[in-house]
């Protein structure tokens, strides 16, 4: 039998004087295997891959600078980092319609 206080939770421990004493939440990351993408249709992935996920011009911009640094046998390739789970649910969606 578990103990209630041993499972792990989200959220955030809160005093009985509403200052709240830290707070936990899961982040996610978006990873792509570049052999997966044609080459002709990679800027329709990012434009679809920005609408899902919600980030900026300046972050597309920042991910394509680095894919052109990556080395050539390295196939994965992280876009973006520390996604909330709302992000990560969209980017979800965008991965099954693709």
């Amino acid at each position: 039998e578990k103990d209630q206080y041993a499972l792990a939770l989200r959220g955030s421990i809160i005093t009985k004087d509403n200052f709240t004493i830290t707070s936990s939440k899961q982040i996610y990351r978006a990873e792509i295997d570049l052999r997966s993408i044609n080459k002709d249709k990679f800027d329709l992935f990012l434009k679809l891959f920005q609408i899902y996920s919600g980030i900026s011009n300046d972050q597309i911009a920042d991910i394509k600078k680095r894919m052109q640094n990556q080395k050539k046998r390295s196939y994965n390739f992280v876009l973006l980092q520390n996604l909330d789970s709302k992000q990560a649910s969209y980017l979800k969606d965008l991965a099954k319609k693709l």
